[in-house]
């Protein structure tokens, strides 16, 4: 009777080997039964407990889900709102390019495109002029004080460009006069005007006027609203330091009580009004940092709410005021 009992164990032995654990078949290659069967495991064996364990914790052993896991990327918190692909250069174009330069089939400001300059280092090391440093006033312009842009001035440049053909034949085109005119009551070159000057020039590019005047007219209403949260002094301070900017860089203003209204209007074109540095730092410093870096989430940039010259700007408004209250719907001022 042992006898027998010991063979009908012997036979159950390799059953359960087949069959693995939770029913699974294992490889004969490997595994807990060959394991077992080479080194003469008995049933209560660590392999066996191991593979247990790891039947209990619904796996089977392996760390394939778990390399997958990691595999998968976060998704981004934010969309961007520019679908535009980003053309990355075709090199046998740019070949072809390179060869029609060479031809002389190209401008000068391609062929130095397609043939960058040496490096300065280089050139300083061959006795060359040492190039100026990045914040230099003389990159922009090395005229000391710099020119204001009254109408002798707009008159000398014209003449100037007119030596050159081309020029001169755009120029006369549109007319001498046009150009002078065009420059209206010269201002002060503060840097109040050149941000403001930047902010405008960025958002009119590539859109429409009506949908530039959007852009700013929402932007306007965010960095109101902004500062609308502020403490009482904070604000007043605020609003008192840009005024005796604004005066200073030539502009009409009516107090700080009326600049602010123009911004919570969103009358961004209005005389007396100009964007600073100081005045779109609330809003910016209201964005998030996403992997430790600022972004213009979710006040700049992001989902926002039509606010066009044919559209209800009080709505807007609503909506941006409850945003910033944490209250509503995210409205941004719908840059990208």
């Amino acid at each position: 009777a042992a006898a027998a009992e010991e063979e009908e164990e012997e036979e159950e032995a390799p059953a359960k080997r087949a069959r693995g654990v939770g029913g699974k078949a294992v490889a004969s290659g490997g595994g807990v039964g060959q394991r077992a069967r080479r080194g003469g495991a008995k049933k209560g064996s660590a392999d066996e407990q191991a593979s247990a364990a790891e039947a209990d914790d619904g796996s089977d052993g392996s760390d394939e889900d778990y390399e997958e896991g990691e595999e998968e990327e976060e998704a981004p918190k934010y969309a961007p709102r520019n679908k535009v692909k980003v053309n990355k250069g075709d090199p046998l174009a740019i070949a072809q390019a390179k060869a029609l330069a060479k031809e002389g089939k190209a401008s000068l400001a391609v062929r130095r495109w397609l043939f960058p300059p040496k490096a300065p280092r280089a050139q300083v090391a061959a006795g060359g002029k040492k190039p100026l440093a990045k914040d230099s006033p003389l990159r922009f312009d090395d005229t000391t004080p710099p020119l204001v842009l009254t109408r002798e001035v707009i008159h000398k440049a014209v003449v100037h460009l007119s030596k050159d053909p081309k020029l001169a034949a755009l120029i006369a085109r549109v007319g001498a006069a046009a150009l002078e005119n065009e420059i209206g009551t010269p201002r002060p070159p503060t840097q109040a005007r050149l941000f403001d000057k930047c902010v405008r020039a960025i958002t009119f590019t590539m859109v429409s006027v009506d949908a530039g005047n959007a852009f700013l007219r929402r932007l306007a209403m965010k960095v109101g609203v902004a500062i609308e949260r502020m403490g009482a002094d904070d604000r007043a301070s605020l609003l008192d330091r840009t005024v005796r900017e604004l005066i200073d860089s030539g502009e009409d203003t009516n107090g700080a009580d009326n600049l602010h209204k123009l911004m919570l209007t969103g009358k961004h074109n209005t005389s007396g009004f100009l964007f600073t540095p100081e005045l779109v730092a609330p809003l910016i410093a209201s964005c998030e940092k996403i992997k430790g870096k600022q972004t213009g989430y979710p006040h700049l940039c992001g989902d926002s709410f039509p606010c066009g010259k044919n559209d209800d700007h009080e709505l807007f408004l609503q909506k941006a005021r409850a945003h910033a209250a944490g209250e509503g719907e995210p409205v941004s001022a719908a840059y990208s």
